[in-house]
């Protein structure tokens, strides 16, 4: 039986300030057991990691894109009364060489603090929202989170978190790297796909050195996560074609993800701007998004991937909502 007055309500906010695009989430927490409630949920494509590469400077113009998205968000989530707005920043602030300079400069702005996540809370961040949002039965999870400038993996057993690894083979770097042609020439492809899958090897080869020959993991005893902004467009593109005949399920099989990759390479940019279930502007690194998610996938030797619609983002959302609104 229920005593005393009910949990009394709170709206906050969480920007994301990813190496592709700007996120915010506006979220109810009641003060009880329940997780936060998205209440509105607002995305723009900066490309603060533009032309950033391995090595060099976050460029002006795109710390000012940032900036102006950041505060339309802001005068969203004043209609909403957010008691507690707070920023965090991800790969390109990690290595661009005005990282700090950035971040501060985007601060002083907006008036919101940032807070530049390594990669490991990345990770840890996407483990925290697949916990709570992903059912899953297997005794040991791999996680992976696809950005824009790298990949966030994660080897989590129960609730212990193994293994954690960055990746610097995201959709916005590779695009950049590797795909000059429209439509996208075989050869360029083929390039950027064996780039990821040595990076995926490696990463796998790492994992099996650690366990040992008698400790490797099969593909029944693991499941296999992904989220990302990436991800999810991936998702909304398969479940929008005629590929599923079914109602829709947070997971993809490898076949239709394939499909899809063949679908993209054959298609002019312009043309892949208009497939249903597609963010036009994610449209040009879409097809290096494809292959991430399918070189983890094989690597792992699993046909079937389990969708996260939460993430970093959300991971945040719910550690601020357990741990009084502090990091």
């Amino acid at each position: 039986m229920m005593t005393g007055p009910p949990p009394t309500e709170t709206n906050i906010a969480v920007i994301d300030i990813g190496t592709n695009s700007v996120k915010m989430s506006v979220a109810a927490v009641d003060g009880g057991d329940n997780g936060p409630v998205e209440k509105n949920f607002m995305t723009e494509t900066t490309r603060l990691g533009e032309g950033l590469g391995e090595e060099g400077d976050i460029n002006t113009a795109a710390i000012l894109r940032t900036i102006n998205a950041i505060e339309r968000f802001l005068q969203v989530g004043q209609q909403y009364d957010c008691r507690h707005v707070c920023a965090f920043a991800t790969h390109a602030f990690r290595i661009a060489t005005n990282g700090t300079e950035a971040a501060g400069h985007i601060a002083r702005e907006t008036g919101v603090d940032v807070r530049i996540l390594s990669g490991e809370e990345e990770a840890c961040f996407a483990f925290v929202s697949a916990r709570a949002r992903v059912r899953h039965h297997k005794p040991h999870l791999y996680l992976i989170d696809v950005g824009g400038g790298s990949v966030e993996f994660l080897h989590g057993n129960g609730g212990e978190v193994v293994t954690v690894r960055t990746l610097p083979i995201g959709a916005l770097h590779l695009t950049e790297r590797f795909l000059h042609s429209d439509p996208i020439a075989p050869g360029e492809f083929r390039k950027l796909r064996a780039y990821v899958d040595n990076s995926v090897s490696l990463l796998f080869k790492g994992l099996g050195d650690l366990a040992g020959p008698r400790n490797a993991l099969s593909p029944s005893s693991i499941d296999l996560v992904a989220s990302g902004g990436s991800v999810t467009t991936i998702k909304k593109m398969c479940d929008a074609s005629w590929i599923h005949t079914s109602v829709t399920t947070p997971k993809m099989r490898i076949g239709e993800i394939r499909v899809l990759e063949k679908q993209c390479l054959a298609l002019p940019l312009e043309k892949r701007r208009r497939l249903i279930g597609i963010d036009p502007d994610r449209a040009d690194i879409i097809p290096a998004g494809l292959a991430i998610v399918i070189s983890f996938m094989e690597a792992a030797g699993k046909r079937v991937l389990t969708i996260n619609p939460g993430g970093v983002r959300d991971g945040v959302l719910i550690h601020l909502s357990r741990n009084n609104f502090q990091w």
